[in-house]
C-alpha cells in the first residue's frame, strides 16, 4: 500500500472514530441539556400558572370588600323599615358587581346571624344552614375578610369569599356579603397552561384534584389523590396520576399574593417521558448532524492540505529517486518548501551532486591509468574502457561498448588488462 493511501486511510479512520465519539457525546449532552431545559420550563410554567391564580383570587378578595363597603349595600342592611324600597336598586347594583368584579356564581347579602336579606336565588328571610356558608358568615360577622378552600356548592366547585358590612360609624358589623366565585375562570387558567401533550392538575391541600386541562370527572375524587411528600423535588420522573404512564412531573406550591395567602394548593404538570425524549432526540440529532457536517468539511480540508503539502511532494521525490537510480543523474528533486520535506529534497539533491562529482572524479582517474582498464557489467559486457585499452586494441570506445570481454580481447592476454565490475550494471 502506498504512503498516500496509508495516510488517507489513517485520516479517514481517525475521522470516523472522532465523528462517532463526537456524535455520541453531543447526543448525550444535548439530550441531557434539553431534558433539563424542559424540566425548568415546565416548573416555571407551573409557578406562573399558580401566580396567575393567586392574583386572580386576590382581586376577588378585594372585590368582595368593595361590595361590602358600598354605601347602598350598607344602607340596605341597616334600614329595616325601607329595605323593600331599596331591594330593586340593590339588585341592580349587585348585578353590576357580578359583571364588573366577578364573574360570580352568586352574591348574597345577609345579617350576621345568617338570615338572607338579598339573594338572586333565595327569598329574603331564608335562614342559611349550609355549614360552609355559615362558616363564611360567622368569620365575616367577627370582622374578618374570609375566603374558603375550593368546595362544592350546588354540585359545582367554587371558592367562597365574605366580608363584613359596617354601619355608618364603621365600627359595628351589621351584615355580611358572601359571594361564590365562578370556578370556570380557574379552570380556564389551568387549561391554557401547557402544551397539548401535557396534563395539568391543580390539587388542594388534601391532595384532591380541583382543576385540570383534561377530564373533569375526577374533580374532588379521592381516587385521584396526589399529596406532595416533604422534600419532594420540583421535577421528577414518576408514574402519572392514573398510574399507567411514566411522565416527567413538575410541581409548584401556591405562594399567595399580598393579603390573599392562598389555601395550600399545588399544581402539577405531567409530560409523557416519550414526548420529552422525542423532542430531545430530534434536537440532539440536528445538532449532531450539524457538528458531523462541520467535522466532515474539516477532515476533507485537512486531507486536501495533506495531499497538497505532504503526499504530492513525497510522490514527486520518489519519482526523482527512481529515475536517478536508473542512471539519470541529471534529474533533481523540486524544492517547494522549507519544511522537513523541503530539507529532505535539498539533501537528496546534494547527495546526487556528490555522486556526480565522485563519478566524474573516478572517470578522470580511470582515464589517466597507464594500463588498459575495462569496466564490465554482470553479463561480462563492456560498459566502459580507458584510453590505454583503446590504444592496445586500436579501436574506439564506442565500437566496443556492449560487447563481451572475450569478443573484445580476441585472444589478447588477459593478464595485461584490469577488469572492474560496473557498480551500476
Amino acid at each position: 500500500m502506498k504512503l498516500n493511501t496509508k495516510i488517507i486511510v489513517l485520516v479517514v479512520a481517525t475521522s470516523v472514530a472522532l465523528m462517532a465519539v463526537e456524535g455520541t457525546a453531543a447526543y448525550l449532552y444535548t439530550k441531557s441539556a434539553r431534558e433539563t431545559s424542559i424540566c425548568q420550563m415546565q416548573f416555571e410554567s407551573a409557578q406562573g400558572t399558580l401566580a396567575t391564580i393567586d392574583r386572580t383570587l386576590y382581586e376577588r378578595y378585594q372585590n368582595v370588600q368593595m361590595i361590602a363597603r358600598d354605601h347602598l349595600v350598607s344602607s340596605f342592611v341597616s334600614t329595616k323599615a325601607n329595605r323593600t324600597g331599596l331591594y330593586a336598586p340593590v339588585a341592580k347594583e349587585i348585578a353590576n358587581y357580578t359583571v364588573l368584579t366577578g364573574p360570580w356564581d352568586d352574591i348574597v347579602i345577609s345579617d350576621t346571624k345568617g338570615t338572607i336579606l338579598f339573594s338572586p336565588d333565595a327569598s329574603p328571610g331564608t335562614i342559611i344552614t349550609q355549614p360552609d356558608e355559615l362558616e363564611a358568615i360567622t368569620a365575616a360577622a367577627s370582622g374578618q375578610v374570609y375566603y374558603s378552600d375550593v368546595h362544592m356548592v350546588n354540585q359545582k366547585p367554587t371558592v367562597t369569599f365574605s366580608a363584613p358590612v359596617y354601619d355608618e360609624s364603621g365600627k359595628s358589623v351589621i351584615g355580611v356579603v358572601r359571594a361564590n366565585y365562578a370556578w370556570s375562570v380557574i379552570e380556564n387558567i389551568v387549561g391554557s397552561t401547557a402544551a397539548a401533550s401535557s396534563n395539568v392538575y391543580l390539587f388542594n391541600k388534601q391532595g384532591l384534584m380541583i382543576a385540570t386541562n383534561g377530564d373533569y370527572a375526577n374533580l374532588l375524587n379521592p381516587k385521584t389523590k396526589d399529596v406532595l411528600s416533604p422534600g419532594e423535588p420540583a421535577t421528577l420522573v414518576k408514574q402519572d396520576i392514573e398510574g399507567t404512564t411514566q411522565v416527567l412531573a413538575s410541581h409548584a406550591l401556591q405562594q399567595g399574593y399580598l393579603s390573599y395567602k392562598g389555601s395550600g394548593w399545588h399544581l402539577t404538570i405531567e409530560t409523557p417521558v416519550g414526548a420529552v425524549l422525542a423532542v430531545s432526540d430530534a434536537v440532539a440529532v440536528n445538532i449532531v448532524g450539524i457538528l458531523s457536517a462541520a467535522l466532515l468539511v474539516s477532515v476533507l480540508s485537512f486531507v486536501f492540505f495533506l495531499i497538497r503539502t505532504v503526499i504530492n511532494p513525497i510522490t514527486k521525490l520518489q519519482s526523482v529517486v527512481r529515475d536517478i537510480t536508473g542512471g539519470n543523474l541529471a534529474l533533481r528533486a523540486e524544492v517547494t518548501s522549507e519544511d522537513e520535506i523541503g530539507v529532505l529534497a535539498s539533501s537528496f539533491n546534494a547527495m546526487t551532486n556528490n555522486l556526480v562529482r565522485l563519478g566524474d572524479e573516478a572517470n578522470a582517474v580511470i582515464r589517466t591509468l597507464p594500463e588498459p582498464l575495462f569496466i564490465m557489467n554482470k553479463r561480462g559486457e563492456v560498459t566502459s574502457l580507458n584510453p590505454a585499452a583503446e590504444e592496445m586494441l586500436g579501436q574506439k570506445e564506442d565500437d566496443l561498448l556492449g560487447k563481451s570481454i572475450e569478443e573484445v580481447l580476441k585472444g589478447e592476454s588477459k593478464k595485461t588488462v584490469r577488469y572492474v565490475p560496473d557498480p551500476d550494471a
